[in-house]
């Protein structure tokens, strides 16, 4: 937890470089306005300024020209970028979270996402072909030493024209050994490549797929109403959870990601560090315990 001090001056570093953002963005949308007038009247050296398109030209390059104006206008005194938040927030609140409560977490701003890529194909929670963005990364070990990484990312699917968001959450990536491959989870099926599942059970909007032919241990059963609980605890839109011979990737998408700050004050970087809180205790509630079983 930061004192006062510290996060007054958080404050007024998120405040600067929003601000910054906001400043680039309005200056880039203006020189493009300039631009488009610079070249548009040198296109006009082919016309004669008595040919009657003369006037219809002046007036597209006036138009498009304030168009752009007013774009760059609206950027500035509205648009927010998430960028402050994550690179020059998130840093220091996971660095008061690590003092205060003597944790060891390390944190990534925008990690590169081929690595999650490659993730979420040896998952199989999401489409192959997925598109990711990931806002950070937290490696870290739980309160009860499970070792873990989380992601603040989403997985984008393109189809021609169109776009569609098949996951916009956390996803976690805990060690722990498994002999029989399964999924949870309440929307799909499973995507890994060469292995074929069986939906086998249901609790409530969680389903449990098995690989084919295969029996289902006790431990995974219980897992699925262990898995039920926690979407109904936690109250969040989709739940999906992968088990894997040396890891279990669950992916937690809640109602909202809000990745956005208008403002930033002491109440909002509180809010931020219990988020944070909350992620690192939650994994201890992520999975089953079968060595008490």
């Amino acid at each position: 937890m930061m004192n006062p001090h510290d996060m007054e001056m958080l404050i007024r570093t998120y405040q600067k470089e929003a601000h910054a953002w906001r400043k680039t963005l309005r200056n880039s949308m203006f020189v493009l306005a300039l631009v488009v007038v610079i070249l548009a009247f040198e296109a006009l050296s082919f016309f004669d300024a008595v040919d009657a398109r003369f006037d219809i030209v002046v007036f597209v390059i006036l138009g498009v020209a304030g168009v752009l104006f007013i774009i760059g206008l609206m950027v500035y005194l509205f648009y927010v970028s998430e960028r402050p938040l994550y690179e020059h927030v998130m840093p220091k609140v996971v660095e008061g979270f690590n003092a205060f409560e003597s944790e060891d977490l390390t944190y990534t701003a925008y990690p590169k996402k081929a690595g999650m890529e490659e993730r979420n194909k040896n998952a199989g929670l999401f489409t192959r072909g997925a598109f990711v963005k990931n806002r950070f990364a937290i490696e870290g070990t739980s309160p009860e030493g499970i070792p873990y990484t989380l992601y603040d990312t989403h997985f984008v699917v393109s189809t021609g024209n169109a776009s569609s968001v098949v996951f916009n959450g956390y996803y976690y990536i805990l060690k722990q050994k498994h002999d029989v491959f399964y999924q949870i989870r309440t929307r799909g099926r499973p995507s890994l490549k060469g292995v074929s599942f069986t939906r086998v059970k249901q609790a409530g909007k969680v389903s449990l797929f098995v690989e084919a032919g295969e029996r289902v241990p006790k431990h995974v059963e219980m897992m699925l109403d262990h898995a039920q609980k926690l979407f109904e605890d936690d109250r969040v839109k989709h739940l999906y959870i992968s088990a894997l011979e040396e890891t279990v990737h669950v992916a937690i998408e809640p109602h909202k990601m809000d990745r956005r700050k208008r403002t930033m004050t002491q109440e909002t970087l509180h809010q931020l560090t219990e988020q944070i809180a909350f992620n690192h205790r939650r994994v201890d509630r992520l999975l089953v315990d079968k060595e008490a079983l």
